[in-house]
């Protein structure tokens, strides 16, 4: 369970993941050390976890506040706040502006968000390149969802020259950690000899990984394959 702790010395906020009754936290802004009775969820009567889904205005006030004090989760999830109009009025550019805060500290999941930013334009200006470039940042930290986009760029030449075997490269990542789509795209791959040698029977296999997840086209694909093997 995720939790937002006040600190009793600085009064700084920060997260923590714990199931512990008794568990300390170390405050990520002075060091000292608190326990359960400084987690928010205890400040009302009714106890709020973050995770819970009601009271979204109530949990962008918490995050907000470990956010403009650095916290590169609450960045990021200030920042899906604003994207999706949730707690506050949607405004994609703020959504790009906290994404790129957390972003530059590392956070995968907002380097993966903001190269969707900058690759649809919607709060920056569109710019595939720097698109790629934050694909790129999130995929190495095994993103799968940024390993398959940066794969798509490098296969259509979107932001970045075109190079198969990148693209497969990429793609391999993604369906190793069961990306649906990724799988689909290595089969077809496979199945039309680009950026790997023709193999219909490894074509089938990934057809199968991914319509085993729902992907219609792959059903059909694994279909047309079992009527060439």
């Amino acid at each position: 369970m995720e939790y937002i702790v006040k600190c009793r010395y600085c009064g700084g906020t920060y997260f923590v993941n714990s199931d512990a009754s008794n568990a300390k936290f170390s405050c990520d802004n002075c060091g000292a050390s608190n326990c359960t009775d400084d987690i928010i969820e205890a400040v009302a009567s009714g106890a709020k976890t973050i995770t819970d889904a009601k009271d979204d205005d109530v949990h962008f006030e918490y995050y907000l506040n470990a956010a403009e004090q650095g916290d590169a989760h609450a960045q990021f999830k200030i920042g899906v706040y604003y994207d999706n109009g949730k707690g506050v009025a949607q405004d994609l550019e703020k959504a790009a502006e906290w994404y790129t805060k957390a972003a530059e500290q590392g956070y995968a999941k907002a380097q993966y968000n903001l190269g969707n930013s900058y690759y649809k334009g919607e709060g920056v200006k569109k710019d595939e390149t720097t698109a790629v470039y934050w694909y790129t940042k999130a995929a190495m930290q095994g993103h799968a969802k940024a390993q398959f986009k940066l794969g798509v760029c490098y296969d259509k030449g979107i932001g970045i020259s075109n190079d198969e075997a990148k693209a497969i490269s990429w793609y391999m990542k993604a369906a190793e950690q069961g990306h649906a789509k990724a799988q689909f795209n290595l089969g077809n791959s496979y199945f039309k000899g680009e950026g790997v040698k023709k193999d219909i029977k490894k074509a089938a296999s990934w057809y199968a990984k991914a319509a085993a997840q729902g992907h219609e086209k792959a059903k059909a694909k694994l279909i047309e394959c079992g009527n060439m093997i």
